[in-house]
C-alpha cells in the first residue's frame, strides 16, 4: 500500500513509501483511511514531541471505512464508517504506562497510509451527518473538550471562558452551550468570533465586544 513516512524529526523529511498492507489480527479490523487531521502531537515532524523511532507513518487522528474483519469481531461490519482513538490500546479505566505510550503516529502507524489495522474496541461509528473530514477532527480535540467539561461538572449556571478559537475551544464552546452554560470566548479576529457564534446555533442573545476582541455568548 501507499503511505507517507517521516524519516527524521524534520519538516522536510516526509517521503512517499510503499509498505506492506497490514492484516487484521484477532479483535482487529482493517480500515481504509479516508481523511486525517492535524494536532499538536503531530509536531513530531518538527522534533517537538518526544519518544518516536524513525521512520514512522505520522498523524494520530483519522477516519475511514472498514474493509476487512479479524477473527472474533462482531461489533462492526465491512463498509462501516469509523473513527479511531489516538491511543487504541487504552480502552478504559486508569491508563497503564504501556497503554499511554502506544499512540498512533508516534509508536503505532498513523493515518497517512491507505490502510491501518486497529482494535475494533478502539473505534466508534461516524455519525451519518458527518463527513470523513469532519469526523477525523474528533478524537483528540473533541475528547480533550469533553474531558474538560466533565472534569469541571459544567451545566446550567456555569460560566466557561475559552481562550482563542482553535479546535479545542470550538468543541468546548459547543459542548458547554449544549450543557446550558454561559460561554465567553476570546479572539483578536472579528471574523473568527462570528464563526464561533455560528458554530453554536443555540446561542440566541447579544454579543459584547471589548477592544481586545472578546466576545460573550450567553443563553
Amino acid at each position: 500500500m501507499k503511505a507517507i513516512e517521516l524519516s527524521q524529526p524534520r519538516l522536510d523529511a516526509f517521503r512517499a513509501a510503499t509498505v506492506a498492507t497490514p492484516e487484521p489480527q484477532r479483535g482487529e479490523v482493517l480500515i481504509r483511511q479516508r481523511a486525517a487531521s492535524l494536532n499538536f502531537v503531530d509536531a513530531v515532524a518538527s522534533g517537538n514531541y518526544p519518544g518516536p523511532s524513525f521512520p514512522l507513518i505520522p498523524v494520530a487522528d483519522g477516519a475511514g471505512e472498514i474493509v476487512a474483519l479479524g477473527e472474533g469481531v462482531t461489533i462492526f461490519g465491512t463498509g462501516d464508517r469509523v473513527v479511531a482513538h489516538a491511543k487504541p490500546r487504552w480502552i478504559g479505566g486508569r491508563p497503564r504506562p504501556y497503554e499511554m505510550t502506544q499512540m498512533r503516529g508516534i509508536s503505532l502507524p498513523g493515518s497517512l497510509a491507505e490502510y491501518v489495522a486497529l482494535p475494533a474496541n478502539s473505534l466508534v461509528p461516524v455519525p451519518a451527518h458527518l463527513s470523513f473530514e469532519a469526523a477525523s477532527t474528533l478524537p483528540i480535540a473533541g475528547t480533550t473538550a469533553w474531558n474538560a467539561i466533565r472534569a469541571a461538572d459544567v451545566g446550567p449556571g456555569s460560566v466557561v471562558v475559552l481562550l482563542g478559537t482553535g479546535g479545542v475551544s470550538i468543541f468546548t464552546l459547543q459542548l458547554a452551550k449544549a450543557a446550558g452554560a454561559t460561554v465567553i470566548i476570546t479572539s483578536s479576529s472579528d471574523e473568527k468570533l462570528e464563526r464561533a457564534r455560528r458554530s453554536a446555533p443555540i446561542i440566541s442573545s447579544t454579543t459584547a465586544r471589548s477592544p481586545t476582541g472578546t466576545a460573550r455568548c450567553s443563553n
